[in-house]
C-alpha cells in the first residue's frame, strides 16, 4: 500500500490544485480583488491652511496607498451654515471638523466608529485622550463620534511690562489673589478716573469669549450648567455668585472695577495697553501679536477657586465621519491616522495648537507660550450645550440685564435657567 508520506503529498497537491482553481474562478478572493478600491475622501476643516493637510495626505499615502484626501478650508463665520446646508442636500464631505459645543445639535449627521471593526473601545479612547474629549465625543450610549487632534483652553494674557512696573513678581493662581493684582495694575488719574484697566471682564459684547469665560467660572464654582444625567438645568446659588463675580469687573461701584472699555474688544484693549489683562484661547496669540508685535506678552493659567478642583473650559474642533459618506471605513482609517501620536504631533507643530493626546501632553509643549495650554488640556471641561447660538444669546441676555441692573442677578440667572430648560430635548 501507499505509505503515509505519499498519501499526504497526493492529498496536499490535490488541495493546492483545487484552491488555485477556485481563485482563478473568482470563488475565493485572490490578490487582485482584495486590494482595496481607491477612495477619495472629501474633508472639510476650519481655518487650517491647505498646506497642512496636503503634507498629511502625502504621508497617509505611504500607509494607505488607496486613500486620497481632498481638503477644503472654511472660515469660522460661514462654516456651520455651509456644512448644514450641504449635508441637507445630500452632498457635503466624508469627514468634517465639528466643534465640541455643536455635538448634541449635529450628532444625527455623524457616522460613529464601528468599534468591532477597529477593535477600539471607549476605554481605549479615555486612556488616550484628555477627559474633556471623552465627555464631549462619547455619547451616553457609548458611541465614539470622532477623534480629537487638539484641545484649547482659556488662559490669562497679560502685559509683562505693566506687571514688572507694578512690582508683581509672579502671576496669582487663585481668583482672590488676582483681585489684589487687579488693584495694583489698574491706573487712575488725579480725578480717580481709570486710565488703564486691570482685567477686561464683565460685559458681553466687548468681551471676547464671554460665553466660554462665564461657563468656566460657573463650572469652577461647582454648578454643572446642564446636568447630563437627567438632563436638567443646574444653575443655582453658585452660578449666581459666578455671574456676580463676572459682572463686578464692569461695575463702577465694585472694588474689582477695571474701567470701561466702551465698544473696544478685550483682546484689542490688551494689545494696545488700555488693560493689563484679558482672557483668551491659544488661538488668540496670533491676533494679539498682529495688533502689537512689541507687546511683552505674558501667558498665565486661568485662575482657580481656592481649595477646589482645577477646572478650565475646553473648546476645539475635531474630525468626524459623515453619515452620508460612501466610504465610512476608509474615513475612520483616516481619522485614526491623523489622531495618531506622530501625525497629530506634526499637526500641532504646524498649527501651534495644544495637544489632546495624554502622551503628547506628558512630553510637554514645543514652545514656552504653549506650555500653559498643554498643561491645561487635562483640566479642561465643557457642558452639554443643546444649541450653542441659543445658549450664547441666553448668556448674553443674562449678563446684560443684570449688568444694566434692569434685573437682579437672581432674576437674570433664573430667567436663563428657564430659557435653557426650553432647549433641553
Amino acid at each position: 500500500g501507499m505509505n503515509n508520506l505519499q498519501y499526504y503529498i497526493l492529498i496536499g497537491g490535490g488541495l493546492v490544485i483545487i484552491i488555485f482553481f477556485m481563485i482563478f474562478a473568482g470563488i475565493l478572493p485572490g490578490r487582485n480583488s482584495s486590494a482595496p478600491a481607491n477612495v477619495t475622501l472629501e474633508f472639510w476643516g476650519v481655518e487650517d491652511d491647505n498646506a497642512i493637510w496636503r503634507d498629511t495626505g502625502e504621508d497617509l499615502k505611504k500607509k494607505y496607498p488607496h486613500i486620497a484626501v481632498n481638503y477644503q478650508r472654511f472660515d469660522r463665520e460661514s462654516y456651520e451654515e455651509t456644512l448644514i446646508n450641504r449635508l441637507a442636500e445630500g452632498k457635503g464631505p466624508d469627514v468634517f471638523f465639528l466643534k465640541n459645543s455643536w455635538v448634541i445639535k449635529h450628532r444625527d449627521k455623524i457616522f460613529p466608529l464601528p468599534q468591532q471593526t477597529f477593535g477600539y473601545t471607549t476605554r481605549d479612547f479615555r486612556r488616550e485622550f484628555a477627559d474633556v474629549a471623552g465627555e464631549d465625543i462619547i455619547t451616553k450610549e457609548g458611541q465614539i463620534l470622532g477623534l480629537p487632534l487638539y484641545i484649547d483652553t482659556l488662559a490669562v494674557f497679560y502685559n509683562k511690562d505693566i506687571f514688572n512696573t507694578a512690582g508683581v513678581a509672579s502671576f496669582p493662581q487663585i481668583w482672590d489673589e488676582l483681585l489684589e493684582t487687579v488693584k495694583k495694575v489698574t491706573r487712575k488719574d488725579a480725578e480717580g478716573r481709570i486710565v488703564r484697566g486691570g482685567l477686561a471682564l464683565g460685559g458681553a459684547r466687548n468681551i471676547e469669549h464671554f460665553f466660554e469665560i462665564l461657563s468656566a467660572l460657573i463650572l469652577q464654582n461647582g454648578d454643572l450648567i446642564i446636568d447630563n444625567a437627567s438632563p436638567k438645568v443646574n444653575l443655582e446659588e453658585r452660578s449666581k455668585e459666578a455671574v456676580q463675580f463676572y459682572l463686578s469687573f464692569a461695575n463702577p461701584l465694585s472694588q474689582n472695577f477695571s474701567g470701561n472699555l466702551g465698544s473696544k474688544n478685550s483682546l484689542d484693549a490688551l494689545a494696545d495697553g488700555s488693560v493689563a489683562m484679558a482672557i483668551g484661547f491659544s488661538q488668540d496669540i496670533n491676533r494679539i501679536r498682529a495688533k502689537n508685535p512689541h507687546l511683552n506678552l505674558g501667558i498665565a493659567p486661568l485662575p482657580q477657586v481656592k481649595d477646589a478642583t482645577d477646572k478650565n473650559y475646553g473648546s476645539y474642533y475635531f474630525p468626524a465621519v459623515s453619515k452620508l459618506s460612501r466610504n465610512p471605513e476608509a474615513a475612520w482609517q483616516f481619522l485614526f491616522y491623523i489622531a495618531s501620536r506622530d501625525a497629530s504631533g506634526k499637526y500641532l507643530e504646524k498649527t501651534n495648537r495644544p495637544a489632546a493626546r495624554r502622551d503628547l501632553v506628558a512630553t510637554g509643549a514645543p514652545t514656552d507660550e504653549l506650555d500653559v495650554f498643554y498643561r491645561q488640556s487635562l483640566t479642561a471641561q465643557s457642558w452639554p450645550i443643546p444649541d450653542e447660538n441659543s445658549a450664547k444669546r441666553i448668556f448674553r441676555d443674562m449678563i446684560e440685564s443684570a449688568g444694566s441692573r434692569s434685573s437682579s442677578v437672581e432674576q437674570a440667572v433664573n430667567r436663563a435657567k428657564e430659557q435653557l430648560r426650553l432647549l433641553l430635548p
